[in-house]
């Protein structure tokens, strides 16, 4: 019989400081304006995040993300000068942004940076979180094989509601594809460009020896953000997605474009956000039955539960007895949330008229329909031109953006249907967008963990009660450590029973209200308006799964929600020599020198990003896969126990470890 490899064990990821400095651009900087001084950069990576700080005489800029949010790190090549662009430092399409180490040629230090943040985020991303929930995944269907021949050892009848059911990793075959666009002579000149589908991610390798330039960029399916296919004229056909944008050959070859963009979808919704959730629903309903059969055998043994905390204190000792958490399995049917299917008409009729004039016809009457499925959404623009697709899971849409303009124009995420005034039908919209990433987003996928750490730390206590009533030795001696496993590898669940990694790696927040009204920006609003938009005012209301910042004056109002889990970087930059201060991308209160406000909520947003979205996610995995891990070894003690009777009995034992 085969060994399942174990999973390896946390280890803490080593704290790194590194200067970034970019002398060429300090220099410069000194000579423009000598006042602000020398300009520094400097990457500070931790077990969990990487900062960014930017700073000098006159200002600070401070930028802090997770592993699992960096998207790609890429490395770029133009000349003999190298750059690192990722969603914390992008690279527009000139080449101009990222980290530039010294004066930008030092080629091993930043190829150094680009493998050890590209290490991190393997370790701490979303590659990690795949790993985590398929080996949880296998034990979980192992525990529930074994389960049901534990209870009939011990003569309790019952027929399980969800049955173990062993359903593989998707192994996806490595796929490689020529993008190079090759318009408008149909031959390859200099540049190229690839495309590799892995298991866990996408690369794109751009070269041109021509221009001294070439780039690698990774990315994994969970950071892909949205897969489109996008169509222009009659004929020209693209794949886009957050990585970027392919029109290989002279840009009409759609087989093959149609081909990427299915592959892309396929391995988003597998490897991404959605696999995760529904791998997680499948998981929480056979712990749910797990847990079930260990009260039966916890009612028939008469065993009192929960247990008294002398007990608890006398099984794990003083310092090292469990606190339970507040189960109620009736909060499982709430976690475990479906959505309908939904289709609106979300054509803009303005847009569609230009349209149709600025071609003499030819486009005809377009129309955008917008499918609201159960894990994503699928919007089509089709017209006489062609058709263009994109879809993007309920976890990628960072934020849902209701706003009304002109006392009667009407719009949600950027789309006004009808002739922008469709009021009931943008409510609807915003409504259903909210609902579904809600139900079926990051904030799913928080609250379905939270709820699964929960119940593997009760179900591992229930097993230490059973073996304490049924008087068996844990952890075995060695003796009975060999009679189980035999030749294979026992588990250092036994050998070296390792603590919980993480403690409160998940916390319920209370609401919180702060104004951020801008008075500058509200000021020019009056003034531009002549008065007709009045007092513009801004409220941010901090909820227990999201921010919600709402902007309203006489003429628009303008809600943004925003999971926690969505957020990127929330940490403060200070201008000014420190006397203009403000959360980039979400507020500047008063005149923009409200420090000590801005400070408060940059710590209050910073500690609900870490206890409710990729970090805490990362971290309820890593606590269930020791509970897991612990309450399967005991299992199968257990079982040894009660094949061990069996054999006094009648002599032939089950074999409980192949189940």
């Amino acid at each position: 019989m085969m060994s399942e490899p174990e999973l390896e064990a946390y280890v803490p990821l080593p704290d790194k400081y590194i200067d970034i400095t970019n002398y060429t651009e300090s220099i410069c900087g000194i000579v423009m304006c000598p006042c602000c001084g020398w300009n520094t950069k400097s990457l500070v990576l931790d077990d969990q995040e990487v900062t960014m700080t930017s700073a000098n005489c006159c200002y600070r800029n401070v930028e802090r993300r997770p592993y699992a949010q960096l998207g790609s790190v890429d490395m770029h090549q133009q000349a003999c000068t190298y750059s690192i662009g990722s969603d914390l430092t992008p690279v527009n399409e000139k080449g101009e942004g990222g980290i530039a180490v010294g004066f930008g040629c030092d080629r091993e230090k930043t190829l150094m940076i680009v493998n050890e943040l590209q290490f991190r985020k393997e370790k701490r991303g979303n590659m990690a979180q795949n790993l985590k929930l398929d080996y949880l995944h296998n034990r979980v269907v192992k525990l529930a094989g074994q389960l049901p021949v534990l209870l009939k050892s011990l003569g309790i009848e019952y027929a399980p509601r969800y049955p173990a059911t062993e359903e593989g990793v998707v192994a996806f075959e490595r796929k490689v594809y020529d993008v190079t666009n090759t318009f408008p002579f149909g031959i390859k000149c200099c540049s190229d460009v690839s495309l590799t589908l892995d298991q866990e991610e996408v690369i794109v390798q751009t070269s041109d020896p021509c221009d001294c330039n070439s780039t690698m960029s990774k990315r994994e399916y969970a950071q892909l953000g949205h897969v489109q296919m996008k169509r222009s004229c009659f004929c020209c056909r693209a794949a886009g997605s957050d990585i970027g944008e392919f029109s290989p050959g002279m840009g009409c070859d759609s087989a093959l474009v149609a081909e990427v963009v299915d592959e892309l979808q396929t391995r988003m919704e597998q490897r991404g956000t959605i696999g995760q959730i529904l791998k997680q629903e499948k998981m929480m309903k056979q712990l749910t039955e797990i847990d079930h059969e260990l009260n039966l055998v916890i009612s028939q043994m008469e065993i009192q539960y929960p247990p008294a905390e002398d007990t608890l204190k006398k099984l794990f000792g003083e310092e090292d007895s469990p606190l339970l958490p507040d189960y109620q399995p009736d909060k499982l049917s709430s976690l475990d949330r479906q959505v309908d299917l939904q289709t609106f008409d979300i054509t803009n009729r303005c847009d569609a008229c230009t349209t149709c004039l600025c071609t003499c016809g030819m486009a005809g009457c377009a129309r955008t329909v917008l499918e609201l499925r159960e894990n994503d959404l699928v919007v089509t623009e089709s017209n006489n031109l062609g058709e263009a697709r994109l879809r993007m899971p309920y976890a990628q849409l960072d934020t849902v953006d209701s706003d009304k303009l002109c006392c009667c124009c009407w719009g949600v995420n950027q789309w006004h249907p009808g002739w922008g005034c469709e009021r009931s039908l943008v409510t609807t919209l915003a409504s259903e967008l909210h609902d579904r990433k809600e139900k079926r987003g990051q904030i799913a996928q928080v609250r379905q963990l939270e709820q699964m750490q929960g119940m593997s730390l009760e179900m591992d206590v229930m097993a230490d009660l059973i073996l304490n009533r049924q008087g068996i030795l844990y952890p075995p001696a060695q003796s009975t450590v060999q009679e189980i496993y035999g030749h294979l590898q026992p588990p250092r669940a036994i050998t070296t029973p390792p603590p919980m990694p993480h403690i409160d790696s998940v916390q319920e927040f209370e609401h919180q209200e702060y104004d951020i009204t801008n008075y500058c920006e509200s000021v020019s609003t009056f003034i531009f308006t002549l008065g007709l938009a009045g007092c513009t005012k801004t409220t941010m209301h901090l909820s227990a799964e999201e921010m919600h910042i709402i902007t309203s004056n006489l003429c628009s109002v303008s809600n943004a929600r925003t999971p926690y889990g969505n957020l990127g970087s929330v940490d403060t930059n200070e201008a000014c020599c420190g006397c203009c201060v403000s959360l980039p991308g979400v507020a500047a209160p008063a005149c923009g020198c409200s420090k000590d406000t801005v400070q408060t909520i940059a710590g209050e947003l910073q500690m609900r990003k870490e206890k409710r979205g990729n970090i805490a996610q990362l971290k309820m995995q890593e606590n269930m896969v020791i509970e897991v891990m612990k309450l399967s070894a005991k299992i199968d003690v257990l079982l040894h126990a009660s094949s061990r009777s069996a054999t006094l009995a009648q002599d032939a034992p089950p074999n409980y470890l192949s189940v």
